[in-house]
């Protein structure tokens, strides 16, 4: 009586700094298995950052950020 269930309760995992990552942050627009489609196809070199954009409904600069590991580190 009177607890607010946390967020660990619930199955969220959160980084560090506290904050939900990933497709469960309710703000992604890709899911994991995306991100992972989007590294190995970029790795290839047979397609650009502009054209994965466009495949998956995001800016270039995300796809930028992804491959850059400055955004979903945590599938690294």
């Amino acid at each position: 009586p009177g607890k607010r269930a946390g967020i660990g309760a619930i199955g969220l995992k959160r980084n560090n700094n506290g904050m939900v990552r990933g497709e469960r942050s309710g703000r992604s627009v890709l899911k994991e298995k995306q991100i992972l489609d989007i590294r190995s196809s970029y790795a290839t070199g047979n397609i650009s950052q502009r054209k994965l954009a466009k495949v998956y409904g995001v800016c270039q600069s995300t796809i930028s950020y992804i491959l850059r590991a400055e955004t979903w580190v945590h599938l690294l």
